[in-house]
């Protein structure tokens, strides 16, 4: 079996639906606990691979710290470098995957019309809080992929309704599009159903991923970045 479809069959599953399980863990392979598939067809545009990788970081001294970013290759699957990508956050600055080395990170592929993401948004900066308030480096962020129609970007007036509906206080909010999606994973993040949410390393290495939401599983994983024991 290739490489990619041993990818999407043990990692993304695709869903048939909305959906419920009863609340158990769940392990890689299973279907998760709620997941809405997608209004429109996803395009298999990839999240460009970094070609340029930044060779130095400056700091306040005369003397240049070299860069953690040394790679050139990404892909959507586990273990690869997570691919780069530059969105509009909530206050109107450029957010950029690659600046956050360093930090372990949720990142939640959702939409402004999906019923489950809208669901998982009113406790993400509680998630949110539970981590840095006890002195983890981590972030959740929401790219919101698509507006209130099914293959149609959000604008930035989506982005702080979302925000102000689910008080998003530290937590990134992304006017993201279509352009991150790769359904080979072999440029991008294989997304076919909402939400779809990725769990990142301090190395911007892709620990694991869902197609869907389950709480359990994802903050087991996030625990594993951290080094938290269970």
């Amino acid at each position: 079996m290739k490489l990619v479809d041993l990818f999407l069959v043990t990692f993304f599953i695709i869903a048939a639906g909305c959906s419920s399980s009863p609340d158990k863990e769940q392990t890689q392979g299973q279907i998760p606990e709620d997941v809405c598939n997608d209004e429109s067809s996803v395009d298999s545009a990839g999240a460009s691979v970094v070609e340029d990788p930044v060779d130095t970081m400056h700091g306040d001294s005369d003397e240049q710290e070299a860069s953690p970013i040394t790679w050139t290759e990404c892909s959507g699957m586990p273990g690869d470098k997570a691919c780069d990508f530059t969105f509009k956050d909530q206050n109107g600055d450029d957010w950029s995957l690659y600046d956050h080395y360093g930090t372990v990170m949720v990142i939640d592929f959702s939409t402004v019309w999906c019923g489950v993401c809208r669901s998982i948004a009113g406790d993400v900066q509680v998630h949110q809080d539970a981590y840095t308030d006890r002195g983890h480096n981590f972030l959740w962020v929401t790219v919101l992929v698509d507006g209130l129609s099914g293959g149609i970007a959000p604008e930035a007036s989506d982005i702080q309704d979302w925000v102000s509906a689910y008080g998003m206080t530290t937590s990134p909010v992304l006017v993201g599009d279509r352009t991150i999606i790769d359904t080979t994973a072999a440029d991008g993040y294989p997304v076919t159903a909402w939400p779809t949410l990725v769990v990142v390393d301090e190395t911007l290495t892709i620990h694991n991923g869902i197609l869907g939401w389950n709480e359990s599983t994802v903050f087991g994983w996030v625990d594993d970045a951290l080094g938290i024991a269970r």
